[in-house]
């Protein structure tokens, strides 16, 4: 297998579902789909399902510019959703998202995800997409920052971001949500924020970046710029985040929880259905 393939590839297609496969140790993107560089239509690409793979152990530390799940060009219909991603990383620590949307995306749902200790960010998204709906998922201890959206001056809501669960470990929530004077692309509200490290809601942010310089800011400078809106800086009270066990089983959490609109999900359904015994070397499959 060369080193850039993919797990799974779907360059066109519709009313496709890719369910509850389970990917890991391979040096490129998970799954991949689209083959569109803008957000034209039609793209040949619509009513796609990516749900309940369980995807770690990704890139290792090899090639760039990779996803556990990635996605390019207009996905009319789409849904990433319910999927478990984490352990991806790239070579010189350049571009290595849990999930990846690339240039163009554009009418994707992004639902009911579990991302946790990716190389670079827990979701990454490019410029040109828009009308994207990212809710109901838990970022987590992802090395750089939980989310990225690239600023662009084309005018057009990239995505909305609400009600999800952005739970760092000293990493920052947001990079660069201005870059070079640039407007950012995504609305944010109803989120809950909470840094382990700090053991507090004393979460970072990379609030812009211009000519080489990165001003970090706190909660506060953050919100006088119309983000963390009717956001709750709370624990969200995972079972064991040392363990990276993500469940929630107390009632407050949960309710908690539901206040900010996030329904918790059984995040054991990820992955195969079926148990494959991969033969060692020498044996017959």
């Amino acid at each position: 297998v060369k080193n850039g393939s993919c797990g799974i590839l779907l360059k066109y297609g519709m009313d496709v579902d890719i369910t509850n496969n389970t990917l890991h140790d391979g040096t490129y993107t998970g799954i991949s789909v689209g083959w569109t560089w803008n957000d034209s239509a039609p793209s040949g690409v619509e009513r796609i399902r990516v749900s309940n793979n369980l995807i770690y152990n990704i890139g290792l530390d090899t090639l760039n510019d990779l996803g556990g799940i990635y996605t390019l060009g207009r996905l009319r219909d789409s849904e990433v959703s319910y999927n478990h991603v984490y352990n991806v990383t790239c070579a010189d620590n350049h571009i290595a998202q849990g999930i990846y949307l690339d240039q163009g995306t554009t009418e994707l749902e992004v639902h009911h995800n579990l991302v946790h200790d990716c190389e670079i960010h827990g979701l990454y998204m490019n410029k040109n997409g828009s009308d994207n709906q990212i809710y109901n998922n838990i970022f987590a201890a992802n090395g750089l920052a939980a989310l990225h959206f690239v600023a662009t001056d084309d005018g057009k809501r990239g995505a909305d971001v609400y009600g999800n669960v952005i739970a760092t470990n000293g990493e920052y929530a947001y990079r660069y949500i201005y870059l070079y004077q640039k407007k950012p692309r995504f609305e944010e509200y109803d989120n809950l924020y909470y840094d382990y490290q700090t053991s507090s809601g004393a979460v970072r942010s990379q609030l812009s970046y211009t000519q080489g310089s990165a001003v970090v800011a706190a909660v506060a400078e953050v919100q006088k710029n119309g983000y963390y809106r009717r956001a709750l800086f709370e624990c969200p009270a995972f079972s064991d985040f040392a363990a990276r066990d993500f469940s929630i089983e107390s009632t407050d959490a949960r309710e908690l929880l539901i206040s900010i609109g996030f329904q918790p999900w059984d995040i054991t359904a990820a992955g195969s259905k079926t148990q494959v015994k991969c033969p060692k070397k020498g044996e017959e499959a």
